[in-house]
């Protein structure tokens, strides 16, 4: 099987009053202090006590034969029955562009875990929970080739208070630049063996939150505000306790008033989630 190595693009581009990560959140003007601050805002992820998380991923097969891809969001899987597994994403990841073609001649999406197991995503396998900026991606259990790390994630969702030390999990679009990644469109798979990373901070707030942006809708959602500004590439990861477990998704930045560079992230309760799931 002949793979295409594919080479990964990141895309920067100025934010309204609150920006979306699936792809890009900095603003023109990002000088290299800025880089410097945000170039040690994550980390790989430490080994142990975490929630598996998996890669959702975009590759496109160029008129020219070359491939290009990589990591655009993060998924986690929040339930399963007996035939179906349930990914939860950030839903401003999922527009109908990550899907379609553009200049390429073949566009897959995919749902990639690091131990190279994949599943390629239409928008048919897509539901939105309105006014969460949240997207449940529900997928076959036999489309998962034996032993893909499907299990629920492990969930609280009683946390009802802020003030303590939490991560976030995921693959962020900066990393693209450092990783491997193999495609085959022939039976349509996408690989890499890197990842995910982490980042760290406080959950300083919790409270109902609502924002109406060009990406991302949140009506009145119990949120925790996180005091780190996350990355591209994070949005629809979760945001997990120092047990390990998951208490909400990560949504998008807060800039500051004046400079407009990132300090903030809200992530969505899990609480909230399972409620409208």
């Amino acid at each position: 099987m002949r793979h295409a190595v594919l080479i990964a693009v990141l895309i920067f581009f100025s934010p309204p009053a609150a920006r979306g990560m699936g792809r890009g959140i900095l603003p023109k003007s990002l000088n290299p202090r800025h880089m410097a601050v945000l170039a040690s805002t994550f980390k790989p992820a430490a080994s142990g006590n975490l929630p598996t998380v998996w890669a959702l991923t975009q590759a496109n097969i160029l008129k020219t034969g070359e491939g290009q891809g990589g990591f655009s969001a993060t998924a986690w899987v929040i339930a399963e029955d007996r035939t179906n597994v349930y990914f939860v994403t950030a839903a401003h990841t999922l527009t109908p562009n990550l899907f379609k073609r553009k200049t390429a001649l073949r566009t897959d999406v995919f749902l990639a875990h690091n131990s190279g197991h994949s599943v390629a995503i239409h928008p048919g396998l897509v539901k939105v929970l309105k006014g969460l900026d949240t997207a449940v991606i529900i997928v076959p259990k036999s489309a998962f080739r034996p032993a893909a790390p499907i299990h629920p994630v492990k969930i609280n969702t009683r946390v009802q208070n802020a003030g303590f030390a939490v991560r976030n999990i995921g693959y962020p679009d900066r990393a693209n630049a450092t990783v491997r990644f193999h495609y085959s469109p022939q039976h349509p798979s996408f690989q890499f063996d890197a990842g995910p990373w982490e980042q760290s901070g406080t959950a300083t707030t919790l409270k109902r939150w609502s924002i109406i942006a060009p990406d991302v809708t949140i009506k009145n959602a119990l949120s925790f505000i996180i005091d780190h500004a996350s990355e591209p590439g994070f949005s629809g990861g979760p945001l997990v306790s120092a047990a390990g477990e998951v208490i909400g998704m990560i949504s998008h930045v807060l800039p500051d008033t004046h400079s407009r560079i990132p300090t903030r992230t809200v992530a969505i309760h899990v609480g909230e989630i399972l409620a409208r799931f």
